[in-house]
This record gives structure tokens, C-alpha cells and sequence, in this order.
């Protein structure tokens, strides 16, 4: 009896996981993928206390391969010495707190662009103290908390999307315009992720011969659906390897990401600074 209630909790296993390749056909599929890992190692801790070691083993192949697909994200990234572009992304958590430690580590890390998310009135007095390395800003109303960003040259142009979570500007980095954009996504299903990534695509275009850079909490793994279309759109690749941005209940999730036209160069991870977030630092080289 307990190998049957196994089997078929195995066999109710593999259907989800195979779910969370789905996220195209619904949104379910890309909240699912968020936590495909812990499905995949249930799946086969399970199918060896149930059957049989050949069918443990098919199992475990399986296991495998679609490990190896989802790390694949980025683990290969494409990285380079001629380092011509350093971005900073930080979610600040909209709560009060102090902030020193943060900012030191902005002016420290020496960014060209910093993009921040849920900026409030409990942290907004960050604004001021980067205001001598980064005196141009662009910040937008999401309701509650805004996103924003800042950039240490000129911004030529800067908008805001009626839909909350959207920021865009471009800057100017050795002569050559760039396209910067910072964005917080809705968690996916049963929240509305794809919905709110549908509306931003409106504003998200990839002209030929401009560089674009994408940052921000996605809310989303690098194999989840919502990333994809958006790299499609801007015609940019996530830069560097998978790297945790935040825990949820222990869990590892690297939901914060950084995009940019042709995906080359190096991304690291900062500490939390009071948040529930940690930030990202990535030295790209802008083609």
C-alpha cells in the first residue's frame, strides 16, 4: 500500500515538473518553475524508497537532465576582461532603516548606473546622500513604492509606464547612448506577472544599433517565461552566472537579474544592506 500511494505520488510529481516547463500555456507553469529543483530532488528521493533500481535510475536520469537544462541558465555566460559598463541593482525593501552601510557600498563599487526598487518614503533619503556621484535620476510611481534610476552622466530621455514597476531612461557612457530600464514584476501565478510584463513590452524596443541594459527584481528564475520575452524584446541576454538574490525560507532564488545587449561579463553578489534582497553588481562589456 505504501508503495502504491509512493508511485503515485511520483507519477502526481513528474506531472507537475513537466507543469513548470509550461509557463507559456499558463502562468501557473512559471511559479512552478521557481521551485522546479525541490521537485525534481522529490521526485527522486521518492522513486528510490517505491521501485525498483532500474526504475529509480530512469528516474534519476530524468532528475539530471532537467537539472542540468534549468542550471544551464547562465552558467556558461560569456564573460570578458574589457569591462566598459558597471551596473549596480539593488531591491532596498520599502521598510525604515539605516542605510549607511548601503551607500557606502554604491559609491564604493564605482557604477555607472544604479537601479533601485521599491524606493519609499522610509528610504527615500538615499536620493540625497548619492546625490554627488549620481546627480541625474528618473524615479516613478509604483502606488506604494517607486523604482528608479541613477546615473552619474546625463539623461536624455526618461519615462514611466502607467503600469506600476517600470522605469526607463537613457544615459550616455563613452559617447554612446544606452537604453537603461529598472523593473519590479508581480510575483507570477496566481499574482499577475505576465499580465504586467505583457504591458511593459509596449514601451520595450530593441532599435537597432542601441544598447540596452535591463535591471531589476523579476520576481522570476532565469528560466521562467517573463525573463525570455523580455530579453526577446530589449535583444539582450542575462549577464553572468546564477546568483542567489534571495532566500525564501532558506531556498536559494536568484530573482533579480541583470540584461544587456550581448550578455557579456560578470555578476556578483552584495550583501543585503536591510533588505530582503541582495543586490547585484555586474561589469559588463557593452558591445
Amino acid at each position: 500500500m505504501v508503495k502504491v500511494f509512493g508511485r503515485g505520488l511520483v507519477i502526481a510529481g513528474a506531472v507537475v515538473l513537466l507543469a513548470s516547463f509550461a509557463g507559456h500555456v499558463h502562468p501557473l507553469g512559471d511559479s512552478l518553475a521557481v521551485f522546479r529543483f525541490v521537485i525534481l530532488a522529490g521526485c527522486f528521493m521518492v522513486s528510490v524508497m517505491v521501485w525498483r533500481w532500474r526504475g529509480a535510475q530512469a528516474m534519476a536520469m530524468v532528475a539530471v537532465a532537467s537539472a542540468i537544462w534549468t542550471a544551464g541558465y547562465g552558467a556558461m555566460s560569456p564573460q570578458s576582461e574589457d569591462v566598459n559598463f558597471t551596473h549596480y541593482q539593488k531591491n532596498l525593501l520599502y521598510h525604515r532603516a539605516d542605510r549607511a552601510a548601503f551607500v557606502a557600498d554604491v559609491l564604493e563599487s564605482n557604477a555607472d548606473v544604479v537601479t533601485l526598487q521599491e524606493l519609499s518614503e522610509a528610504n527615500l533619503s538615499i536620493l540625497g546622500d548619492l546625490q554627488s556621484r549620481y546627480p541625474h535620476r528618473v524615479v516613478c510611481d509604483a502606488r506604494t513604492t517607486s523604482v528608479a534610476i541613477l546615473s552619474r552622466a546625463p539623461l536624455s530621455e526618461s519615462s514611466c509606464s502607467t503600469t506600476s514597476g517600470f522605469a526607463r531612461a537613457v544615459t550616455q557612457i563613452n559617447g554612446r547612448n544606452v537604453q537603461v530600464y529598472s523593473l519590479h514584476l508581480n510575483w507570477p501565478f496566481p499574482y499577475s506577472q505576465q499580465a504586467q510584463v505583457s504591458d511593459f513590452l509596449n514601451e520595450m524596443v530593441a532599435d537597432k544599433g542601441v544598447v540596452s541594459v535591463v535591471a531589476g527584481d523579476f520576481n522570476m528564475v532565469p528560466w521562467g517565461r517573463s525573463v525570455a520575452w523580455i530579453e526577446h524584446a530589449t535583444g539582450t541576454a542575462r549577464v553572468g552566472r546564477q546568483v542567489t538574490t534571495y532566500e525564501l525560507y532558506g531556498y536559494p532564488l536568484a530573482i533579480d537579474h541583470i540584461l544587456a545587449t550581448g550578455g557579456i561579463g560578470t555578476l556578483t553578489q552584495r550583501a543585503r544592506f536591510a533588505s530582503d534582497h541582495f543586490g547585484i553588481l555586474a561589469q559588463i562589456e557593452l558591445p
